[in-house]
């Protein structure tokens, strides 16, 4: 009976698989609508990772409360709880206080010298185009551009419902935050009780032996998210205070908004400080080409300082996968889920890769298999 039952539960993974792969957009289609309708819930347990780390430090260092009774102890959790987002918001407020006035004056002042800039570039394309001998695609190109410019109001009473859509999702995007942040609280202020309720449920459905394995996973799963999102958003920091310095140094312009760029896209590995180095050198180099080069030089410095000194250190041999499947689970994960997986991608395929080499040790383990030899190659 019970192996008949094995059968069944192979013959119905086997369909849901089949389904699957039949049907591989619907499924992708599915699974995006899935996370969009649990992202506060994804939100906050990304939260409460990050957040533990704060609430730990004062739980073990600073509010202990170890000779305080049972007062302090119901006391304990609320006031560490506290501190800990209070902690968070200081940090954060004192941040955007700091860098929202310098973002603000930079982008207006892009946003006063456009004019200018498109100017100077026409002019400087039609004189490139008159010295090849093309003057007369060199008008034609400048009047389209005019023409373009002249149809720019129909084409923005087009343009509404895209507004508009981008619009709402930009406050579900802000609804879905502060809902995160409030779920992370409560995940906080009864982790452990959560964490029992798991492990009970999984060893009532699943069976003892199965959910010790499972929980093996989660506790995987958690050591190493915790780990990457403390040690990238150190590391970020770090780097985007450090191209600031550079910049203030030698007087590049727009310091405060390149170095926010370079921050947030170092959170994507690998590709991230590609995408931020580009995107923050088109924008000074509407200023000066010549300090745009300037920048491209710090940056450099920069990366390589961190990705030799910082990184290996800080975020690097905690993960434990090369470099290739770093990039892999970039690409695979970004393509699906967008920023979100950029960024967590590389974590899960950690997971992943730790669980999947936990397993086949342990069946090389059971089969008294410790070594391979490869093949020899053929001489012919």
């Amino acid at each position: 009976m019970k192996k008949l039952n094995e059968k069944y539960k192979l013959l119905i993974f086997g369909a849901v698989l089949s389904a699957i792969a039949l049907n591989v957009k619907d499924a992708v289609n599915l699974a995006g609508k899935v996370m969009r309708a649990f992202s506060p819930v994804f939100i906050g347990i990304l939260f409460s990772l990050i957040l533990n780390i704060i609430l730990n430090f004062y739980e073990r260092k600073v509010f202990v409360f170890k000779r305080s009774g049972e007062r302090g102890k119901k006391l304990k959790r609320p006031l560490n709880l506290f501190m800990t987002y209070l902690t968070f918001a200081a940090v954060t407020g004192g941040l955007i206080a700091l860098a929202l006035p310098h973002l603000i004056k930079s982008v207006s002042l892009i946003a006063d010298r456009l004019p200018e800039y498109a100017a100077a570039l026409s002019e400087k394309l039609g004189s490139f185009l008159e010295n090849l001998g093309a003057g007369g695609a060199a008008t034609a190109i400048i009047d389209g551009l005019k023409n373009s410019a002249a149809g720019l109001s129909d084409k923005l009473i087009l343009a509404v419902p895209k507004i508009v859509e981008f619009s709402r999702n930009i406050f579900k995007g802000a609804y879905d935050f502060l809902m995160g942040i409030a779920l992370s609280a409560f995940i906080l202020g009864c982790k452990e009780k959560l964490v029992f309720q798991l492990k009970k449920m999984l060893k009532a459905f699943v069976g003892e032996k199965r959910a010790d394995k499972i929980f093996r996973v989660v506790l995987i799963a958690n050591k190493k998210l915790s780990r990457f999102i403390a040690g990238q958003t150190f590391e970020c920091f770090i780097v985007g205070i450090a191209c600031f310095i550079g910049m203030t140094v030698f007087k590049i312009p727009y310091a405060v908004l390149a170095s926010l760029i370079i921050g947030i896209t170092n959170f994507i590995p690998m590709i991230g400080p590609l995408i931020g180095t580009v995107a923050a050198a088109l924008i000074i180099m509407l200023d000066s080409p010549v300090k745009a080069l300037y920048f491209l030089i710090i940056e450099n410095v920069v990366q390589q300082l961190e990705s030799t000194f910082l990184y290996p250190k800080v975020v690097g041999g905690k993960l434990g996968i090369s470099a290739l499947w770093v990039f892999a689970s970039v690409l695979v994960l970004g393509n699906l889920f967008g920023f979100i997986g950029m960024f967590l991608g590389v974590p899960l395929f950690a997971c992943l890769y730790a669980v999947i080499g936990g397993v086949i040790n342990d069946k090389l383990t059971e089969s008294k298999l410790t070594e391979f030899e490869l093949p020899a190659p053929d001489r012919d």
